[in-house]
């Protein structure tokens, strides 16, 4: 429910927050809605890949809780890509390891300007397992098409695969 709140927060829609507490949308009613509320992501593509990240560090957060060992792998990646020589983001890094060794998770997950720079310089997202991130990126392309919240979202197209053999 936070990612939710914050989610429509971040599209500019807070005020339609009050529908959320409404009796039309507690339990798990089947009923139509008294209200459809268009939700888009704002048109910037820049602001839809802050939201990714956003989401995709939230989940990231969220698998570190329930699994702490994860920090050291996350920890070697930073390692690593020190040794890579590219002092641009090393700063940044820096910064990440200093957060990991903390647990201090909220300077990630804030909406600043720093965060959405640390962010782009993060060993989270390769934390995660490809259905949690295939997940998030679903949602993500589900608010490029938009959605109307009452309704069931629109389902993506079955993947092309091709038979062994096949050309």
């Amino acid at each position: 429910m936070g990612t939710w709140l914050r989610v429509m927060s971040a599209l500019g829609v807070a005020g339609d927050l009050a529908l959320v507490r409404s009796e039309e949308l507690r339990g798990d009613r089947v009923t139509e809605p008294a209200a459809k509320v268009p939700v888009r992501a704002k048109t910037a593509q820049h602001d839809i890949q802050d939201l990714q990240s956003l989401m995709l560090h939230e989940e990231a957060v969220r698998l570190l809780r329930t699994q702490p060992e994860l920090i050291a792998r996350a920890l070697a990646t930073i390692d690593k890509w020190r040794k890579s020589g590219n002092v641009h983001s090393r700063v940044l890094w820096d910064e990440w390891s200093v957060i990991l060794h903390r647990r201090d998770w909220r300077r990630a997950l804030v909406r600043t300007q720093r965060s959405n720079e640390l962010r782009q310089a993060s060993p989270l997202p390769g934390l995660l397992p490809p259905e949690v991130r295939e997940r998030v990126l679903m949602q993500i392309q589900q608010l490029k098409r938009g959605a109307t919240r009452g309704q069931k979202p629109p389902e993506a197209p079955p993947r092309k695969t091709r038979a062994k053999g096949v050309l």
